[in-house]
C-alpha cells in the first residue's frame, strides 16, 4: 500500500513539473526579438559609418601647364600640387611651354598615363581642336582654363569681364588725371590665344570709346606674348609720336605691361602713358612696391593663380560625386592698384616666394 502511495505521489510530482516547463519553452519569442532588434539596428547603422569612406574618390588628375617660364604658370602648378596633396590625389603634371606642338603631345601622354580627368591650358588656338579630339576619343572628361578650346568647359578668366574692369578703371582715372583726353589708345594683342582672349584688352577699348572721354586715335600691337616683342614695338610707337602724352595702354597680361614699362624707361617717357592690363604677379606687385605706387602702370586685374587648383579641385570632386561640370566657371576676378595691394597681396606674404 506504501509503494502504491508513493508511486501515485512521483507521477503527480512529474506532471506538475511538466505544466510549469511547458509556457517557458512556449514564450522564446521575446528573447529571439530583441536579438533580432539588436541586429537590424548594427545592419542599419554600419552603412552609414562607411558611407564617407566610400565617397572619397582617389582621383588621377592630369594637368597640362602653361608654361613654367613666368610666375604664372609656376603659381599654377604650386595650387595644384597643394591641392592634390590634400586631397590624396595623384597628379601627373606636363608643361605646355606655350607651344601648340608640345600641348598635342602632352595631351596623348596623360591619356596613356590613364588619369581620370584633365586640366588643360593651352595658349595655341590653332591645336584646341586636336587636342579636344585626343581627349574625347579616350573618353576623359576635361576642363579648360583661361583660354577657351571648343566647347570644353571653361575654368578662369571671363576675358570680356576683365576688359570692361579695367576700361571701367581706366575711364575713371582718365576723368581724374588727365581731364578727359587721351591722345591715343594702344592695345596690346596676342592673337595665337584666339579672339576671346583678345577680349581683356578689346572690350577695355569699347568701353573707352563708349564714355565720355575724348580720343585722339587707337592701335593694336601685336606682341606675340613676347615680353621682348612688347618692349621693341611700343618703344617703335613712342618714337613715332613724340607729342604724344596721353597714351592709355591696354594688355591681356603682365608680358605686355612688363615691356610697355621697359619701353617708357628707356625713351624717359613713363610720365606719358597710363597702363591698365590682366594677371597679377611678381612683374606687377614687385616694382609697383619698389616705387610707392608711383608707376604708370596703374592696376592689373588679378585672377588668383595661386587658388586655381583649389578652386577647381573642389569642381572635380563635385563632379565625381555627380554634379555637372558648367560651360563657364569664372574665377575670383579684383583689380589690384596701390590703393589695395596689400589688402590681396602683401609684401611679407607674397604666393611667389612660397615658390621652391
Amino acid at each position: 500500500m506504501k509503494k502504491l502511495i508513493a508511486l501515485l505521489l512521483t507521477l503527480l510530482l512529474l506532471a506538475g513539473l511538466a505544466a510549469c516547463a511547458k509556457p517557458a519553452a512556449e514564450q522564446p519569442a521575446p528573447a529571439e526579438q530583441t536579438t533580432t532588434t539588436e541586429q537590424t539596428t548594427t545592419t542599419e547603422q554600419a552603412p552609414a559609418d562607411e558611407t564617407p569612406t566610400e565617397e572619397k574618390k582617389t582621383v588621377k588628375l592630369g594637368l597640362a601647364n602653361i608654361n613654367e617660364k613666368a610666375t604664372f604658370g609656376k603659381l599654377v602648378k604650386m595650387g595644384f600640387e597643394d591641392a592634390c596633396a590634400a586631397r590624396g590625389w595623384e597628379l601627373v603634371y606636363v608643361d605646355n611651354n606655350s607651344d601648340g606642338a608640345q600641348a598635342v603631345q602632352n595631351a596623348e601622354i596623360l591619356v596613356q598615363q590613364g588619369v581620370d580627368f584633365i586640366v588643360d591650358l593651352n595658349i595655341d588656338q590653332s591645336v584646341a581642336g586636336t587636342i579636344v579630339d585626343i581627349v574625347s576619343a579616350a573618353n576623359i572628361p576635361m576642363v579648360c582654363v583661361d583660354i577657351a578650346m571648343g566647347d570644353t568647359p571653361f575654368f578662369g578668366v571671363d576675358s570680356d569681364k576683365v576688359g570692361r574692369m579695367a576700361g571701367e578703371y581706366s575711364v575713371n582715372w582718365v576723368n581724374e588725371n588727365w581731364g578727359g583726353e587721351v591722345d591715343y589708345i594702344v592695345c596690346f594683342t596676342a592673337i595665337a590665344s584666339g579672339d576671346e582672349v583678345q577680349k581683356r584688352a578689346r572690350s577695355a577699348v569699347e568701353v573707352m570709346q563708349n564714355s565720355d572721354i575724348k580720343i585722339g586715335d587707337t592701335v593694336e600691337i601685336e606682341y606675340q606674348n613676347d615680353t621682348a616683342v612688347a618692349q621693341q614695338r611700343f618703344a617703335d610707337f613712342l618714337t613715332a609720336h613724340p607729342d604724344a602724352h596721353k597714351i592709355v595702354c591696354y594688355g591681356i597680361n603682365e608680358f605686355a605691361g612688363t615691356g610697355a614699362i621697359a619701353a617708357g624707361e628707356t625713351a624717359g617717357r613713363t610720365d606719358d602713358f597710363a597702363l591698365f592690363t590682366c594677371g597679377v604677379g611678381s612683374q606687377f606687385v614687385e616694382p609697383l612696391y619698389e616705387v610707392q605706387g608711383n608707376s604708370p602702370w596703374k592696376t592689373a586685374v588679378a585672377a588668383f593663380p595661386e587658388l586655381y587648383g583649389d578652386q577647381l579641385c573642389d569642381i572635380i570632386e563635385n563632379y565625381f560625386n555627380g554634379v555637372p561640370l558648367e560651360p563657364l566657371m569664372p574665377c575670383k576676378l579684383v583689380c589690384v592698384d596701390w590703393s589695395n595691394i596689400t589688402e590681396y597681396y602683401p609684401l611679407d606674404d607674397l604666393p611667389w616666394k612660397k615658390l621652391s
